[in-house]
C-alpha cells in the first residue's frame, strides 16, 4: 500500500480514534441530579467501510458529588497493521447536577514504538514525559489553562449537558499542550439499531476549535478537523445520555465508533 494510503489510515485512527475517544470517554454518563451511585462499562469498535481498526471500553463510576473515568483505546483489525496506538486515560473530580470540577488526570500513550506519560493536577503544572519538543506557536497561556479542562471531565461535563438539556454546549479543553474548544450543536432525531441499542436517537455535530498549542508547521496539525456527529441514547428513568455511535470524515471515508456493549445495561 502507497505512503498516501498509509498515512491517511493513520489520520483516520487518530481523529477518528483519538480525538473522538475523548468524547465517549466523557459523555458516557451525566451528573442526574438524584444523587445515586453508577457504574457501567461501554465498549466500542472504530470501523471504516465496515472494516475493524481499533476497539475502545470505557469504565464510568459515578457517585454522589464524585465521578471517575477510566478507559482503554488501542488499535485492531486492519488498523493494527498500519499503527500501534494503545492509550490509557483516567480522570476524577466532583459533580454537581450542572457543573463539574475536575481534579486529577493522567494519560499513558504508547504509538509507533514511542511512549508518553501525562499527569496533570487542578491549580498545578503538567508533568509530561518525555517533553513535547514543540509546545506550538503560540503555545497555551497560564490563564487559557486555568479556564479550561482535563479532556475526560470537559467531556463529562458534556455529557451532563446532553442529558439534561440537548445538543448545546461548548467546552475549553487543555490536555498538556493543546487548547481547544468542543462545540455541540443539533442536528435532530433519528432510530437507530446497533448490537447495543435499538431505538430514538438524539443526533448532534461535533466541532474541534483549536485555540493555542498547535504547531504551524505540522500539517497534521493545521489541517482542519472536519465536523463530526454523535448519536445519543437517552434513558427515560433517568437526566443522562450516552453515545451510541460517532461518525468522523477522514480522507477514506467515514469512520464511525459504534457502541457494542453495555454492562450492566
Amino acid at each position: 500500500m502507497g505512503g498516501f494510503a498509509v498515512r491517511a489510515w493513520r489520520r483516520v485512527l487518530d481523529k477518528a480514534m483519538s480525538t473522538v475517544a475523548g468524547l465517549l470517554l466523557g459523555m458516557v454518563a451525566t451528573g442526574g441530579a438524584t444523587g445515586v451511585a453508577m457504574a457501567d462499562t461501554f465498549t466500542y469498535r472504530a470501523t471504516l467501510y465496515g472494516v475493524t481498526l481499533g476497539e475502545a471500553s470505557i469504565d464510568v463510576d459515578e457517585h454522589t458529588g464524585s465521578y471517575a473515568l477510566a478507559a482503554r483505546l488501542r488499535t485492531a483489525g486492519v488498523g493494527a497493521l498500519f499503527d500501534d496506538t494503545d492509550l490509557n486515560a483516567s480522570a476524577e473530580g466532583a459533580r454537581a447536577a450542572d457543573s463539574v470540577t475536575w481534579r486529577r488526570y493522567d494519560l499513558a500513550h504508547s504509538y509507533n514504538r514511542k511512549f508518553r506519560r501525562i499527569a496533570m493536577r487542578s491549580g498545578a503544572v503538567a508533568v509530561i514525559n518525555p517533553a513535547f519538543s514543540n509546545m506550538g506557536t503560540p503555545p497555551a497561556t497560564a490563564a487559557q489553562k486555568r479556564e479550561a479542562m482535563d479532556p475526560l471531565s470537559a467531556f463529562y461535563r458534556l455529557g451532563q449537558m446532553v442529558g439534561a438539556g440537548g445538543c448545546v454546549g461548548r467546552i475549553a479543553v487543555f490536555d498538556g499542550r493543546h487548547r481547544y474548544d468542543l462545540v455541540l450543536g443539533a442536528l435532530g432525531t433519528a432510530e437507530v439499531r446497533t448490537a447495543a441499542w435499538r431505538g430514538p436517537v438524539t443526533r448532534c455535530s461535533l466541532r474541534y476549535v483549536p485555540i493555542a498549542g498547535y504547531n504551524p508547521r505540522a500539517a497534521n496539525e493545521t489541517r482542519r478537523i472536519p465536523e463530526g456527529e454523535i448519536q445519543f441514547a437517552r434513558v427515560p428513568a433517568g437526566q443522562w445520555a450516552f453515545p451510541v455511535r460517532v461518525r468522523v470524515p477522514t480522507p477514506l471515508g467515514m469512520a464511525s465508533l459504534t457502541l457494542t456493549r453495555r454492562a450492566p445495561d
